[in-house]
């Protein structure tokens, strides 16, 4: 079910050659640049990356067919939409 570090295809996705992130993911740390722009560097990319695993880690879970096992798709939605407004609001106080 999980790869060592060692199996994982790291670049495998890349978008470009030079290893540049994704437009979504620029488009993303753009937006939590402007939202903590007091933030160092490295605490901007790590709220960047935690939001964007959250994301993606629900997506993974129901297109790996975990999501459907587990509830039906409306409350799954439901479920992922507060679980990404709860991250949100703790990491954006005052954020809507």
């Amino acid at each position: 079910m999980f790869l060592a570090w060692e199996e994982l295809q790291i670049g495998l996705h890349a978008p470009d050659p030079q290893g540049r992130p994704s437009p979504a993911l620029q488009l993303l740390m753009d937006r939590v640049r402007e939202c903590r722009s007091a933030s160092p560097p490295e605490e901007i990319q790590a709220l960047g990356l935690m939001l964007w695993a959250q994301v993606h880690g629900l997506a993974s879970l129901w297109v790996a067919g975990g999501g459907p096992a587990i509830m039906p798709r409306p409350h799954f939605e439901a479920m992922a939409r507060a679980q990404v407004r709860r991250l949100v609001d703790a990491l954006f106080p005052g954020s809507e």
